[in-house]
């Protein structure tokens, strides 16, 4: 049965040219939203999102979230760190490093979604110790 031009019933043709139902699309014929989501399943599958309750879009807000928290250390640790005699374009790179090495680190090799930065305690300490000597 042939449909009409322009008819709704008309059978997908791939790229391969030759005709398909919507249900029986070939490996050529995948489409991004198809591939994102075996993405997302991959995703899901490595880091046990779905077993411990959480989605993959989730995680990726909560991820947004954490680092714009997280951001902050960027702007205050140079300033602090200037008082000491460090050079704050150097501390700037040193922090961002520092921080993308400890979160990939743990990410990858914990299996866990942790935010690590430089702690702000110990860093006041520094510049009021050089500030005696």
């Amino acid at each position: 049965m042939s449909a009409a031009p322009g008819s709704h019933a008309a059978s997908h043709v791939g790229r391969n040219g030759h005709g398909a139902s919507k249900d029986a699309l070939s490996s050529d014929d995948i489409t991004g939203s198809e591939s994102r989501k075996s993405f997302h399943r991959r995703l899901s599958e490595h880091f046990c999102i779905e077993e411990r309750g959480s989605s993959v879009g989730k995680e990726i807000r909560a991820g947004v979230v954490t680092f714009l928290t997280m951001s902050y250390i960027l702007l205050v640790n140079p300033q602090i760190l200037a008082h000491a005699g460090f050079p704050p374009d150097q501390v700037v790179v040193a922090t961002a490093l520092s921080s993308g090495v400890a979160c990939v680190t743990v990410g990858a090799l914990g299996n866990l979604p942790f935010g690590l930065a430089p702690g702000t305690g110990r860093r006041g300490w520094l510049p009021a110790s050089c500030r005696a000597c």
